[in-house]
């Protein structure tokens, strides 16, 4: 299977809407095994896909165009973001699905289309 962007926000779709079905917006609601193991796998199968396709072009792109003279400085400070950023998401995911309940995963996905339509 080919991973590319539309087959992961479809996961990340699909992941929303059934939290959106079991749950709504008063956040009431519970899931069967049945549905953990559904959101379980589609969440797998997004992050394996994302490993697969986008995820090394954090690391990799930063390399390649940073010139070999500051090219440790350009990665340290890669890293640096990426850690920031990695603790953002840590700290607020949470937060914004108690208060934004499925519509997060929704939010995400059209933030990652609209960003990732005006930089091709």
């Amino acid at each position: 299977m080919k991973f590319d962007r539309l087959v992961l926000l479809r996961f990340q779709v699909a992941v929303g809407s059934i939290i959106g079905w079991k749950f709504g917006v008063n956040g009431e609601g519970s899931l069967s095994p049945v549905d953990t193991q559904i959101l379980l796998g589609l969440i797998c199968l997004y992050v394996a896909g994302f490993a697969w396709s986008w995820g090394p072009l954090g690391w990799l792109v930063p390399s390649e165009i940073c010139p070999l003279e500051i090219r440790s400085a350009g990665q340290s400070l890669n890293v640096s973001v990426n850690m920031f950023f990695t603790f953002l998401i840590g700290q607020f995911f949470v937060t914004m699905l108690c208060h934004m309940k499925f519509v997060s995963f929704w939010a995400a996905k059209t933030f990652i289309g609209i960003t990732v339509d005006t930089v091709k």
